[in-house]
């Protein structure tokens, strides 16, 4: 009896440790193809230097800056999600969060706009790291 409990708790752990590899895995392949596609194309990427700089944007740069913004800022949720699973640790998510996005001057807009896209625990979390919100706040 004390042998099978001693066996399924090393399985147990063994899952565990799996689950957290395929996790961040899956972090970095998502980081990785986001890299790859501003790495291909000049037009993004020209679009999302532009929006991160504060500067002036044509429809279609606006719009493609959005899309890899919010894209960002899912990866970025998702890995806060995963923190709150105990499937990664903490400075995973504090090296993302160093991102130029995040300090550029179009983001607090960004993010009044977008925020209701996100879950309210990561929004207030995200709110109070970067010193966003409303002065009501």
């Amino acid at each position: 009896m004390v042998l099978s409990l001693i066996f399924v708790g090393v399985q147990v752990r063994q899952s565990a440790i799996a689950t957290r590899g395929a996790t961040l895995q899956s972090l970095s392949n998502s980081s990785l193809e986001l890299s790859r596609i501003l790495l291909e194309n000049a037009d993004i990427r020209g679009a999302v230097t532009k929006w991160r700089m504060g500067e002036e944007l044509d429809e279609d740069e606006a719009y493609a800056a959005n899309i890899v913004v919010l894209v960002l800022v899912r990866h970025v949720e998702n890995t806060y999600d995963q923190i709150q699973l105990g499937a990664v640790a903490r400075p995973v998510l504090d090296r993302w969060l160093t991102n130029s996005t995040f300090t550029s001057p179009n983001f607090p807009a960004w993010w009044a706009l977008s925020s209701d896209r996100f879950g309210p625990e990561f929004g207030r979390f995200l709110e109070r790291h970067l010193g966003l919100g409303s002065p009501a706040d």
